[in-house]
Order: C-alpha cells, then sequence, then structure tokens
C-alpha cells in the first residue's frame, strides 16, 4: 500500500485562517446636545406612586364601597300623586305610614358593605401614610443638596439620634406612647387626590419640556454655543482646548433611576468666566460623549502638526 501525501501541492494556495473582523465600531456623535433642565424630573417617583395609588383606590380603596352604602341608604324619593276624590282620609294616612319598597334593605348586605369599606378604609390609610413619606423625600431632594460627605454625615446622625431615642426610652419608656399617637394618625386621600397630583406633575414636565427646549449648549468638534433663553443672545466658544469638570451635587438625584443627573462645568481657554450646566440628565453618558469628542480633537491636532 502506498502511503497518502496529505501535504498541499506545490501549485495549491495555502488557505489562511479567517479572521473575523468586528462589525462594530465605535459611534462617536458630532454634536452633544446638553439641556438645561430644572428639577422637575425629580419629582417622578411620588407622581408615579400618585397614579398608582389613585387607580388602586378607584377600585380597591373605600371610594366604590362608599358609592355602594350611598346607594343603600339613599333611595329614590317616589313623588306621590294627588289624592283622588272619594278616597278616605284613613287610607291615606295608612298609605303614607306605609314604607317604599326602595328603602328596604337587607341587614347581611349592610354587614358586607361596612366590612368592605373597613378593609378599604385601612388600604386608604396605607396607601396615605407610603405616599407621605414619598412626598416628604422628595421635598428634602428638592430644598438640600447632599454632597457624598454631607450624606456620611446626615446619616451618621440618624444612627446616633436613634440610639439615644433607645437610650431614654430605657429610662423614661417614652416611646410606647409616641409609637400609639403615631398608629393613631390616619392620613388619607381619595382617588382624585392622587390624579391632581399626578396631572399637576405632567403639566410641570410639559413646561420643563418648553424651558429647556430654549436653554441648552450645543457642543461641536469646532465650537460649543451656549443658548440662554429664547431672546438672550448667543455664546460661542472654541472646542479647543476646554476643559470640563463633573460636579455631583446630591447623591439622591445622581442614584436615582432615570435622572442621574448632576453638575457639569465647561472652562475654556483665555476665557475668565466658566460655563455652569445644572441638573444635567445622565451625567455619565454627556461625560463619555465629552471624552469621545476630545479624542476626536487630539487626533486632528496632531494630524495637522
Amino acid at each position: 500500500m502506498e502511503p497518502i501525501n496529505e501535504s498541499p501541492k506545490a501549485n495549491e494556495p495555502v488557505k489562511q485562517p479567517e479572521i473575523k473582523k468586528s462589525s462594530k465600531k465605535m459611534e462617536i456623535p458630532d454634536t452633544i446636545m446638553i439641556r438645561m433642565w430644572p428639577k422637575t424630573p425629580v419629582l417622578y417617583p411620588m407622581a408615579i406612586l400618585a397614579l398608582l395609588f389613585g387607580i388602586i383606590g378607584l377600585f380597591a380603596g373605600s371610594t366604590p364601597h362608599i358609592s355602594k352604602l350611598n346607594k343603600i341608604y339613599h333611595p329614590t324619593v317616589q313623588v306621590q300623586p294627588a289624592p283622588e276624590e272619594g278616597v278616605d282620609a284613613s287610607q291615606e294616612e295608612a298609605a303614607s305610614t306605609e314604607e317604599p319598597s326602595a328603602a328596604i334593605v337587607d341587614e347581611a348586605v349592610v354587614v358586607k358593605q361596612a366590612e368592605n369599606l373597613a378593609s378599604g378604609l385601612f388600604l386608604d390609610r396605607l396607601m396615605g401614610t407610603i405616599f407621605l413619606l414619598v412626598f416628604a423625600f422628595s421635598l428634602f431632594t428638592l430644598s438640600v443638596d447632599l454632597e457624598v460627605r454631607w450624606a456620611l454625615v446626615t446619616f451618621a446622625s440618624i444612627i446616633i439620634v436613634i440610639l439615644l431615642i433607645i437610650l431614654l426610652n430605657q429610662q423614661y419608656e417614652f416611646l410606647p406612647g409616641v409609637l400609639s399617637t403615631i398608629a393613631s394618625l390616619s392620613p388619607m386621600a381619595n382617588p382624585q387626590f392622587y390624579f391632581a397630583i399626578f396631572i399637576i406633575w405632567v403639566v410641570l414636565m410639559i413646561l420643563s419640556l418648553g424651558v429647556v427646549r430654549f436653554h441648552y449648549v450645543r457642543i461641536e468638534s469646532n465650537e460649543v454655543v451656549v443658548v440662554g433663553g429664547l431672546l438672550e443672545r448667543q455664546q460661542r466658544f472654541p472646542t479647543m482646548r476646554m476643559r470640563y469638570t463633573r460636579d455631583i451635587q446630591d447623591v439622591f438625584e445622581y442614584y436615582m433611576p432615570f435622572v442621574r443627573s448632576g453638575r457639569l462645568i465647561l472652562t475654556f481657554a483665555e476665557q475668565n468666566e466658566s460655563v455652569v450646566i445644572d441638573n444635567v440628565l445622565n451625567i455619565d453618558k454627556v461625560t463619555k460623549q465629552l471624552d469621545q469628542i476630545s479624542g476626536v480633537m487630539r487626533i486632528k491636532n496632531s494630524a495637522n502638526n
């Protein structure tokens, strides 16, 4: 048997292994639009919670049970016709003392509706307490800007106060009375209140969209355009040697989903004033785009030189 020669022939080209090239390319934006937002988007947890609680209260709260009880205890008023001639007065009195059929109520139905009303009131009280906590957190976020160190100081202070209250309670035992007083509170609201809160937030967001339409910073590869209003003048700065500073003023706004806001400070060479942009949404994404544009500018400058 002759041996089989598996080596390639002289005239046959050797096939090289194919190297798969990545089809994905880094997309570098030509223009970056940075909007100067107010703090309206920070209120979205309160607005979404208000919409959710309004829908729950409309179907599972006390509102539908109260309407059913109103139908039970408020029968339709029946207009009695004028007495006909020849009818005895005693018959009229007997007819007037008779209860209308619409006022006859089954006692079991009333008890069932009362139980449903009690469960609906408990649900309204629970939703009202949760909404008050979220509302207080939203107001705190709007009123106070907590940096990282101040957030740690605030958290440590709260822990110290709680420990002091526990130590004082071991001596004077005042916590049971305070907790019972807090438990006796019944913050409640109807679905119309929750829907009104959501509608107010939607109107504020629409107004905010109109404001940021004319308050923005456009960063291009060769210049930076700052627009401060509808009729205000525009400022133009060269992109060359532009530097930026990312400043996180509020940790709550930065770590809040769908917001991730912070402050962006742009400084330019041979310019005394800086451009300060507050409440930049998704600031991490914006700074990444700024780094990409800065990298492109360095490559173009090195190629020209």
